[in-house]
Order: C-alpha cells, then structure tokens, then sequence
C-alpha cells in the first residue's frame, strides 16, 4: 500500500510518479495505482505457485502474504457512517486480501472504480484465489470514519481522530493508542478470511522522542501503555474470542536477545522467545521518527533498553511460564 498510495498517486516516494504536475512530471494517479496493485498481486501469486510446485514439498514450509491495514470504526452510529467504515476496509485491507483469500475484487471497489480497476482472467484467479497459507498483518492503529471524503485510496471516507465529543484519540498526526480497534481486527479478520493470523508488524512512535535526552526516551511511558493495551486485546482475542494467533512481532525487529529471535506463539502452547527492537529509518521521516523499544544512540551506535522493552520482555517471560 505505501508504494501505491505514495510511489503511484501522490508521488512523493518512488517512482515519483502522480498526476500532480508540480511534483511529478509523468503518472496518472486515476489508473496507475490499481493497475499496479493488480500487478503485486500476480507477482505474489505466481510465487506462491512457483514455492508450492518446486519447494515445498522438500522443505515443508508454508508461504503468504503480510497486508498493512489499519481498523475502522464509525464516527457515530449512523448508517452513514457504519457504510463508510467498512468502504475504507474494502480499500485499504480488501483490496488485496479479498483477491487472494476469497477469489474477487470488493464489490465497493468495483462499484467505485468500474472500468480503471483490472479484472482477473479465469486462469489468473485459479493462481490468485488461496495464494496466502496465513494471514499476515501489518497494523498500527484505528480511524474513525466520517461518510464524505474525497480520497479514493481511503474509500471516499474522511478519517479524523477527534471523538464527536471534542476529545483527541490521536497520539500523532497518523497514529492513535486503542487496543479495542485491534481486538476489533483481529475477528475481523479472522472471521472474514478464516484462517490463522500472524501479527507482522504492531508498534508505536512517541512524540517528539528523537528530541528527547536519552534518560528521558527511555522513560516511554506512552509506548508501554500502547503494548499494555494491544497484548491484553491479542490474549483476549485469543483466548475468549476464538482467533487463531500464531504469532505476533512489536516492531521495529532486530534480534539482540541472546536466547532466540523474538517470537511471541499463542497457540496451542504459548511458546515464546525474546528480541530487542531497534530504532530505525523510519521511511522519508528518516531517524526522526523512532519506534524501537530499544533506544539507539546514533553517533555511538549504543543500544538502551526501554521501558517498554522490559515490559515486553516481562510480557515473555509470563507467557513463557503459562501466564494467561
């Protein structure tokens, strides 16, 4: 989605392209990016069936997909509003998980693109159709949705983070703490696609923390609420709701932890291990921006634990030892 929505249509990562003159001097943000993402698809997918013909059967392994996708919950109540939320799953998680898990294209995503969205032929939706083991999900946050927006990457939904009281649920400009939208998820997807989950990537980014002193940084008190939150709703989900979690990875990864690469397995036997996560080049934001929940020294190069990796490394250890 990152290099549709900003490399094909607004042009501000690579290729550039856009129809917006000023920034790019070539590109049609109408077409290109569902043309595109019908080519990503295929890619995945005559992978998927070149590892299944010639390699699974030696190495037994499985192989997938990881979708980034945030959830979407009405602004209020009205049917409005309940349409837009699930128009804005149609997009921005249908668009390529309906394809490969169900065999078609949204029905909204038709209707909303008629002849600029591709169609498969017969033989491409054989190789499309079941081309994901697994559900990987990449998510963040949660919107709420406001019928009436302009952008059709988003479904033509207004996103807002501002409850119809007035109080602010964004903790940045794109990223807000609500671990009832991931929880909200995951059955999502779970009862949409009907098959086993792993979270790929889940994480957070405290504000103005690159301009913190470093003591400062490692008190991140808002990122530990954050995994507080999301790991209480995935053990909920998990163990009251039914969905099948296999795995679930905090980012930014990189293993440091000496005892194994950092994989949190809930089912059937809540077998975990540990990593540490680094800062990172977090995309045009560059070191700006840091979601680590290991602290990086950039001039030095020295690695310090947060606060919230000692809750995550706790979280471990009490899954490790049957805690539910």
């Amino acid at each position: 989605m990152v290099c549709l929505n900003s490399g094909v249509w607004k042009g501000i990562f690579a290729p550039g392209r856009s129809s917006d003159r000023e920034r790019s001097p070539e590109g049609d943000s109408s077409t290109e990016p569902w043309i595109v993402g019908h080519s990503v698809i295929l890619s995945h997918a005559y992978a998927v069936r070149l590892y299944r013909e010639e390699f699974k059967a030696a190495q037994g392994g499985q192989i997938g997909i990881m979708l980034n996708g945030d959830w979407t919950m009405p602004y209020h109540d009205s049917p409005q509003n309940v349409e837009a939320a699930q128009y804005a799953l149609d997009v921005v998680i249908g668009w390529f998980a309906d394809p490969i898990y169900l065999g078609h294209y949204p029905e909204f995503m038709k209707q909303m693109l008629q002849e600029r969205l591709p169609a498969f032929t017969p033989e491409e939706l054989k190789v499309v159709n079941g081309s994901s083991d697994f559900y990987g999900m990449n998510t963040y946050t949660t919107h709420l949705c406001r019928a009436g927006g302009d952008d059709e990457f988003q479904g033509f939904v207004e996103y807002t983070f501002i409850r119809p009281d007035g109080t602010q649920l964004a903790h940045c400009a794109w990223l807000q703490d609500y671990p009832e939208g991931f929880r909200d998820l995951l059955n999502y997807i779970w009862k949409r696609y009907k098959l086993h989950i792993y979270v790929t990537e889940n994480g957070f980014a405290v504000k103005d923390e690159s301009s913190k002193p470093i003591e400062e940084a490692l008190q991140d008190n808002a990122r530990v609420n954050y995994f507080k939150g999301n790991t209480a709703s995935l053990k909920a989900a998990v163990l009251e709701d039914g969905v099948d979690v296999r795995a679930y990875f905090p980012w930014s990864v990189y293993s440091y932890h000496p005892r194994s690469t950092f994989l949190i397995l809930y089912l059937p036997s809540f077998l975990p291990s540990f990593l540490g996560f680094l800062d990172n080049f977090e995309w045009a934001d560059g070191y700006i921006t840091r979601f680590g929940v290991t602290y990086v020294d950039y001039d030095t190069q020295q690695r310090y634990p947060k606060e919230s990796a000692k809750f995550l490394v706790k979280f471990g250890d009490n899954v490790d030892a049957g805690g539910r």
